[in-house]
Protein backbone atom coordinates (compact mmCIF):
# COMPACT_ATOMS: atom_id res chain seq x y z
CA UNK A 1 0.00 0.00 0.00
CA UNK A 2 1.31 3.43 -0.95
CA UNK A 3 1.83 5.94 1.87
CA UNK A 4 -0.26 9.04 1.73
CA UNK A 5 1.38 12.40 1.09
CA UNK A 6 0.58 13.35 4.67
CA UNK A 7 2.49 10.41 6.17
CA UNK A 8 6.23 10.83 6.52
CA UNK A 9 8.26 8.13 4.76
CA UNK A 10 10.05 6.31 7.58
CA UNK A 11 13.28 6.29 5.57
CA UNK A 12 13.03 10.05 4.99
CA UNK A 13 11.80 11.25 8.40
CA UNK A 14 15.15 12.71 9.44
CA UNK A 15 15.54 14.84 6.35
CA UNK A 16 11.86 15.90 6.39
CA UNK A 17 12.22 16.97 10.01
CA UNK A 18 15.47 18.83 9.26
CA UNK A 19 13.87 20.58 6.27
CA UNK A 20 10.90 21.60 8.40
CA UNK A 21 13.19 22.98 11.12
CA UNK A 22 15.18 24.99 8.56
CA UNK A 23 12.03 26.34 6.89
CA UNK A 24 10.46 27.20 10.24
CA UNK A 25 13.55 28.96 11.52
CA UNK A 26 13.83 31.06 8.34
CA UNK A 27 10.15 32.04 8.53
CA UNK A 28 10.07 32.75 12.25
CA UNK A 29 13.18 34.90 11.98
CA UNK A 30 11.85 36.77 8.96
CA UNK A 31 8.14 37.07 9.75
CA UNK A 32 7.94 36.55 13.51
CA UNK A 33 5.81 34.00 15.35
CA UNK A 34 2.43 35.57 14.63
CA UNK A 35 3.30 36.35 11.02
CA UNK A 36 4.19 32.73 10.28
CA UNK A 37 1.71 29.96 9.55
CA UNK A 38 2.19 26.21 9.44
CA UNK A 39 0.83 26.29 5.90
CA UNK A 40 3.65 28.61 4.77
CA UNK A 41 6.31 26.61 6.61
CA UNK A 42 5.06 23.35 5.13
CA UNK A 43 4.99 24.86 1.62
CA UNK A 44 8.58 26.07 2.08
CA UNK A 45 9.60 22.54 3.10
CA UNK A 46 7.64 20.90 0.29
CA UNK A 47 5.19 19.00 2.51
CA UNK A 48 1.66 19.49 3.79
CA UNK A 49 0.69 21.13 7.07
CA UNK A 50 -0.43 17.71 8.31
CA UNK A 51 3.18 16.50 8.06
CA UNK A 52 4.28 19.41 10.24
CA UNK A 53 1.70 18.40 12.87
CA UNK A 54 2.80 14.75 12.66
CA UNK A 55 6.41 15.72 13.32
CA UNK A 56 5.94 18.48 15.92
CA UNK A 57 2.35 18.43 17.16
CA UNK A 58 1.84 22.20 17.13
CA UNK A 59 3.20 25.52 15.90
CA UNK A 60 4.40 26.29 19.43
CA UNK A 61 6.41 23.05 19.59
CA UNK A 62 7.89 23.72 16.14
CA UNK A 63 8.83 27.25 17.22
CA UNK A 64 10.47 26.00 20.42
CA UNK A 65 12.52 23.40 18.57
CA UNK A 66 13.47 25.50 15.57
CA UNK A 67 14.62 28.65 17.34
CA UNK A 68 18.04 28.82 19.00
CA UNK A 69 18.14 28.16 22.70
CA UNK A 70 18.63 31.40 24.56
CA UNK A 71 21.20 31.72 27.26
CA UNK A 72 20.26 32.67 30.78
CA UNK A 73 20.39 36.34 31.70
CA UNK A 74 22.95 35.45 34.39
CA UNK A 75 25.44 34.19 31.83
CA UNK A 76 24.71 36.99 29.36
CA UNK A 77 25.91 39.67 31.76
CA UNK A 78 28.29 38.11 34.23
CA UNK A 79 29.88 40.21 36.96
CA UNK A 80 32.88 42.06 35.57
CA UNK A 81 31.62 42.03 31.98
CA UNK A 82 31.98 45.45 30.39
CA UNK A 83 29.10 47.27 28.77
CA UNK A 84 30.98 47.16 25.47
CA UNK A 85 31.32 43.36 25.67
CA UNK A 86 27.58 43.04 26.39
CA UNK A 87 26.66 45.19 23.37
CA UNK A 88 29.03 43.18 21.16
CA UNK A 89 27.51 39.90 22.38
CA UNK A 90 24.01 41.24 21.76
CA UNK A 91 24.79 42.37 18.20
CA UNK A 92 26.66 39.20 17.31
CA UNK A 93 23.75 37.18 18.72
CA UNK A 94 21.28 39.13 16.58
CA UNK A 95 23.36 38.30 13.51
CA UNK A 96 23.24 34.58 14.21
CA UNK A 97 19.59 34.32 15.12
CA UNK A 98 19.86 35.24 18.76
CA UNK A 99 22.47 32.73 19.80
CA UNK A 100 24.23 33.66 22.99
CA UNK A 101 21.58 36.10 24.15
CA UNK A 102 18.57 35.74 26.42
CA UNK A 103 15.39 35.15 24.38
CA UNK A 104 14.07 38.59 25.38
CA UNK A 105 17.14 40.18 23.77
CA UNK A 106 17.25 37.90 20.75
CA UNK A 107 14.34 39.72 19.14
CA UNK A 108 12.54 36.39 18.73
CA UNK A 109 9.54 36.27 21.01
CA UNK A 110 5.82 36.18 20.48
CA UNK A 111 5.02 39.50 22.13
CA UNK A 112 6.29 41.82 24.82
CA UNK A 113 3.73 40.41 27.24
CA UNK A 114 5.17 36.93 26.65
CA UNK A 115 8.57 38.29 27.63
CA UNK A 116 7.63 40.49 30.57
CA UNK A 117 8.86 37.96 33.15
CA UNK A 118 12.19 37.64 31.37
CA UNK A 119 12.51 41.43 31.05
CA UNK A 120 11.85 41.72 34.77
CA UNK A 121 14.38 38.99 35.54
CA UNK A 122 17.09 40.76 33.52
CA UNK A 123 16.20 44.09 35.15
CA UNK A 124 16.34 42.53 38.63
CA UNK A 125 19.67 40.88 37.82
CA UNK A 126 21.20 44.19 36.77
CA UNK A 127 19.62 46.08 39.64
CA UNK A 128 21.05 43.57 42.10
CA UNK A 129 24.53 44.07 40.64
CA UNK A 130 24.40 47.84 40.92
CA UNK A 131 25.52 49.74 43.98
CA UNK A 132 22.81 49.79 46.61
CA UNK A 133 21.44 53.22 45.79
CA UNK A 134 17.90 54.49 45.61
CA UNK A 135 18.04 54.79 41.82
CA UNK A 136 19.53 51.33 41.10
CA UNK A 137 16.18 50.00 39.79
CA UNK A 138 15.73 52.99 37.50
CA UNK A 139 19.27 52.67 36.15
CA UNK A 140 18.78 48.94 35.56
CA UNK A 141 15.52 49.57 33.67
CA UNK A 142 17.16 52.24 31.51
CA UNK A 143 19.99 49.84 30.67
CA UNK A 144 17.49 47.13 29.71
CA UNK A 145 15.61 49.68 27.57
CA UNK A 146 18.78 50.38 25.61
CA UNK A 147 19.48 46.67 25.13
CA UNK A 148 15.88 45.97 24.08
CA UNK A 149 16.01 48.82 21.58
CA UNK A 150 19.13 47.41 19.95
CA UNK A 151 17.65 43.89 20.01
CA UNK A 152 14.40 45.01 18.41
CA UNK A 153 16.12 47.01 15.67
CA UNK A 154 18.73 44.35 14.89
CA UNK A 155 16.72 41.18 15.46
CA UNK A 156 13.04 41.89 14.91
CA UNK A 157 12.96 44.88 12.59
CA UNK A 158 16.17 43.75 10.90
CA UNK A 159 17.62 47.23 10.51
CA UNK A 160 20.10 47.00 7.65
CA UNK A 161 22.16 49.85 9.07
CA UNK A 162 22.54 48.25 12.49
CA UNK A 163 22.86 44.69 11.21
CA UNK A 164 25.57 45.67 8.68
CA UNK A 165 27.51 48.02 10.95
CA UNK A 166 30.82 46.96 12.45
CA UNK A 167 29.93 45.33 15.78
CA UNK A 168 32.93 46.78 17.61
CA UNK A 169 32.18 50.30 16.32
CA UNK A 170 28.54 50.12 17.45
CA UNK A 171 29.61 48.76 20.83
CA UNK A 172 32.12 51.61 21.28
CA UNK A 173 29.36 54.15 20.54
CA UNK A 174 26.66 52.59 22.72
CA UNK A 175 28.73 51.29 25.63
CA UNK A 176 29.35 54.67 27.33
CA UNK A 177 25.60 55.42 27.53
CA UNK A 178 24.87 51.93 28.79
CA UNK A 179 27.70 52.07 31.31
CA UNK A 180 26.50 55.50 32.41
CA UNK A 181 23.11 54.03 33.29
CA UNK A 182 24.73 51.24 35.23
CA UNK A 183 27.22 53.26 37.23
CA UNK A 184 25.16 56.45 37.56
CA UNK A 185 27.57 58.62 35.58
CA UNK A 186 25.24 59.29 32.64
CA UNK A 187 25.33 62.97 31.79
CA UNK A 188 22.29 64.85 33.02
CA UNK A 189 20.62 67.15 30.49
Amino acid sequence: MKESADSPDPSDQGSTRANLLRAARRRFLRDGYHGTSLKVISADAGVTAAVVIQHFGSKEALYAESMPEPCAAESFWEPGTTAQAVVERLLRGARVAGQGTPRVLSGHWHSVSDSSDEIQRLTNLLSGRLADTEDASLRAELAVCQLLGVAILAGTLRSDVLRNADVSAVARLLAPALQGCLDGTAAAG
